[in-house]
């Protein structure tokens, strides 16, 4: 049973699998659904978890993302992690793992060939096929008077046709992109790199095509500008226990170049998810404080920085700039559910050095004045210590 689902404005087929305790994407999938999306929209983490297929073969887990899945325009996302692989073998674009459905509630119907999820039946695919990667055209859905939902239609070209004219490749040419000096990328941690792109037109759009070839190094599909001397950056993660040293001219991936200026589509964020708010003074010129303006710099878009500053100017209120503060919320209210007969971890303060010691006290009345923190008396302690930042400032943690 596979159900046709969106990711934003893209389609993907995930089967129904209550043998699967995770949720799994395709390379593929995952390649194309980036490629679509022209940037760098869903980040590759890395991940340590080893899987294994039902034939007891090991799963090459590459990374994972977090995708807000939708079932129909009509239901809420399912925002779930899934697991990209390299050697996935199914007829859709991935698996909806039992962990997911039980925790969204999602109700399996299979002589129905159907789930119930938000109290509306949604009709399985009678055909699966890996929609991310064919690129379907998807006509309307119905809605009948009991509350169920259609079957969605797909169109999906014939494997021998020709690529259709609306593909959403038209217009980019594919060009290869190689290392530009020795680089090393230590364990865990994303970085960006000089890249090379001698077959890019200076001051060209180029999107990246994903997961490169070398293993266990993964090439996000970020959006940049090809500057002179045809170099740019690109965002690579490490997902492995150990750094990873690549060699100048390495062959890094293939990426698309566009001669025209690409805006990539808006993120979608939930319109209740920030409630009462600290409001700052009275901003200026487009709603905009002026210090504002002096912390945004666009540097591959400037013809954007109007309208970026207008944005933020329309959200000025949940913009928290320096000095000023952060603000709160009344959507949730956090709890920490402990097990039965938990016993409670005291860690003592740390030895923090003389020069330091000032630091944290005005940090501390800061956060106790702005209602951040307040006293308490537990028998649960961790120590506090500081992290230095960029500007030779210290984060508290």
């Amino acid at each position: 049973m596979a159900l046709p689902t969106r990711v934003g404005k893209h389609s993907l087929s995930l089967a129904v699998d209550t043998g699967a305790a995770v949720n799994v994407l395709s390379e593929e999938s995952y390649k194309a659904l980036k490629r679509n999306s022209r940037g760098g929209r869903w980040i590759l983490r890395p991940s340590d978890l080893n899987l294994s297929g039902v034939t007891g073969s090991t799963l090459q887990i590459l990374g994972k993302i977090s995708l807000p899945v939708r079932l129909s325009k009509a239901t809420q996302p399912i925002r779930t992690d899934f697991y990209v692989t390299s050697n996935f073998k199914l007829p859709s674009d991935g698996l909806l793992g039992l962990t997911a459905m039980k925790s969204h509630r999602i109700v399996i119907y299979p002589k129905q060939n159907s789930v119930m999820y938000c109290g509306k039946r949604h009709t399985a695919m009678k055909h699966p096929v890996p929609l991310a990667t064919l690129s379907p055209v998807i006509s309307r859905s119905t809605e009948r008077k009991d509350g169920q939902n259609e079957e969605l239609q797909f169109t999906i070209p014939s494997i021998y046709a020709p690529k259709r004219p609306t593909d959403v490749t038209e217009g980019w040419k594919e060009v290869k992109a190689t290392v530009y000096g020795d680089q090393e990328i230590p364990d865990r941690v994303a970085k960006r790199i000089t890249i090379r792109v001698p077959d890019a037109p200076v001051g060209s759009d180029i999107c990246l095509d994903g997961i490169g070839p070398i293993k266990r190094l993964a090439v996000e599909s970020t959006l940049s500008t090809v500057r002179e001397g045809h170099v740019t950056e690109a965002l690579v993660v490490n997902t492995t226990g150990g750094p990873i040293k690549i060699q100048h001219g390495l062959l890094l991936g293939k990426c698309l170049s566009y001669d025209k200026k690409v805006v990539p589509e808006p993120l979608e964020f939930p319109t209740n998810s920030v409630s009462s708010v600290c409001k700052s003074a009275v901003d200026t010129e487009l709603g905009q404080a002026p210090t504002l303006r002096s912390l945004v710099n666009v540097v591959d878009y400037p013809e954007m920085k109007h309208s970026l500053l207008e944005l933020l100017g329309q959200y000025r209120d949940v913009i928290a700039l320096p000095g000023e503060p952060l603000g709160v919320t009344d959507r949730m209210v956090h709890h920490i559910r402990l097990k039965p007969d938990t016993k409670p971890v005291y860690i003592p303060a740390y030895r923090l050095p003389h020069s330091q010691k000032a630091v944290v006290e005005n940090m501390v009345k800061d956060m106790l004045d702005q209602g951040v923190i307040q006293h308490s008396h537990s028998p649960w302690n961790s120590p506090l210590f500081l992290v230095p930042k960029k500007d030779k400032s210290f984060r508290p943690v």
